[in-house]
């Protein structure tokens, strides 16, 4: 028990009654409640949701090596997607009550057959037809966004005349001024409508590929 109060970060607030716990500290309670009886299996539905993002860190990669050191088996339910891909060795993916894709964490991204399907999983897509092919180089065509794109075919399946999705997330993008003179590849022109300012704690654990 001493360890899983160490591993839940419930130092401190041993002896408080649940009416004197901050949300957080209930979600951990109820954690460790039910890792205590060192099931074979569990389920947990949003483990992570309540706790604070300085914990969340620490716990989540815990969660993930935990497991191993109790020979269990966790099921996790989740909406938030940093969450799926730190802890998952096999990820399930459902819309609207069906299964659209499993597998590993890299295997999921290269089974992406819809743009609704990448937007669920917090992708962008667009579609496009290849126009050419060069080795492994391969030139798309977007006719919703009016653009070429040139991207890697690593599996080697890609032939010209084929529909794909290109994938991307927005941190894939790099924003340059015109007055930089950057000729790059996958560039194109576009007027910023509005800035958002945002603040992420959560460490990438995978590399996306770009393209699918």
């Amino acid at each position: 028990m001493k360890e899983l109060i160490d591993f839940i970060g419930l130092n401190g607030i041993e002896n408080k009654y649940p009416h004197q716990l901050s949300s957080g500290e209930k979600q951990k309670v109820a954690l460790a409640r039910a890792l205590a009886p060192e099931p074979k299996v569990i389920l947990l539905d949003e483990p992570l949701s309540s706790i604070d993002p300085s914990s969340k860190e620490y716990i989540r990669w815990e969660l993930r090596e935990f497991p191993k050191k109790l020979k269990i088996t966790i099921l996790i339910v989740t909406h938030n997607l940093n969450d799926a891909w730190a802890l998952a060795d096999r990820i399930m993916v459902m819309l609207r009550g069906n299964i659209i894709c499993s597998g590993s964490p890299d295997d999921i991204l290269s089974r992406i057959k819809s743009k609704e399907a990448a937007r669920f999983l917090g992708l962008n897509a667009l579609k496009g037809t290849v126009i050419s092919k060069n080795g492994s180089d391969i030139t798309i065509y977007s006719r919703e966004a009016n653009i070429k794109l040139i991207a890697k075919d690593k599996s080697n399946n890609i032939n010209k005349g084929d529909k794909v999705l290109v994938l991307f997330r927005l941190d894939d993008i790099t924003i340059h001024s015109k007055e930089d003179n950057i000729e790059a590849v996958n560039s194109i022109e576009a007027k910023i409508l509005g800035v958002q300012v945002t603040k992420c704690n959560i460490k990438c654990l995978y590399n996306y590929p770009r393209t699918a």
